[in-house]
């Protein structure tokens, strides 16, 4: 009998808990507060898809192939270029703590966008034989830089201030849908990558990631609001008033 209520017990948790959240969904989806960091979440996941970074890690051999002119030493590329992720990683670790999110998003962004430019108008420099051909020291110094600035910041972000931006209620709701969507981005980068070198080439595939990437740090210059440091309510009510309020306000609003 025991058990038999005890299953009884969870079904209904089961269902009220599943219940609470559509009702969750229908009761906040219109408010500023929910709203506005679920559209710059969305839109953060999409930058960092849309800069190539998983590309690059789906087919590192065939790009070092280009990149190198030759199919020689391409795994020690590949090799050099994840030791760099990782390095990367581990400074964005660090600087996280020490640093605010916008800055570091700003910069990672801005010479991440330079980076796959530059690199994309030297690639077809020599496609079109100005430059006779790749030299190894250029593509892969500038590949670096892409790896690096892009692991510092916009890889690694969203997935910091996707638990920071969401008040406490719509927490779960809020991250689940971002999370959603940067699969469905990454899947769509990832599947697409292959048409796209071949259709418009290496060059034009790294200048669509370059100018994806500028336009959406632009849109996070303007739009994403630093959390460092900040309560969840100071966050909340950021996005509801559209403006920075003081502890003390922020006290008689609730109060009241």
């Amino acid at each position: 009998m025991k058990e038999e209520l005890d299953k009884m017990i969870l079904e209904h948790t089961k269902k009220v808990d599943k219940r609470s959240k559509i009702e969750t969904l229908k009761t906040n989806i219109s408010k500023p507060e929910f709203w506005k960091p679920l559209c710059i979440m969305l839109v953060f996941f999409a930058i960092t898809q849309l800069s190539g970074i998983n590309v690059f890690c789906a087919y590192t051999t065939e790009i070092m192939e280009v990149l190198l002119s030759s199919k020689t030493n391409t795994y020690m590329a590949m090799l050099g270029i994840d030791i760099l992720r990782c390095v990367a990683l581990v400074t964005a670790c660090i600087m996280l703590r020490r640093k605010g999110r916008r800055p570091i998003a700003i910069f990672s962004g801005t010479f991440t966008s330079l980076s796959l430019i530059i690199l994309s108008i030297y690639l077809y420099l020599v496609e079109i034989n100005v430059i006779k051909q790749v030299t190894p020291v250029i593509s892969l110094g500038l590949t670096a830089v892409y790896i690096v600035v892009s692991n510092i910041g916009i890889a690694p972000l969203p997935w910091n201030m996707v638990g920071e931006v969401f008040a406490s209620d719509t927490k779960g709701i809020g991250s689940g849908l971002s999370v959603m969507m940067t699969s469905v981005f990454f899947f769509g980068t990832v599947k697409t990558a292959p048409a796209m070198f071949k259709n418009i080439g290496h060059y034009g595939t790294y200048l669509f990631y370059g100018m994806s990437t500028l336009i959406g740090t632009i849109f996070l210059y303007f739009c994403l609001p630093e959390t460092k440091g900040k309560t969840l309510l100071q966050i909340e009510e950021r996005f509801r008033s559209g403006k920075k309020r003081k502890i003390g306000e922020m006290i008689d609003i609730t109060s009241a």
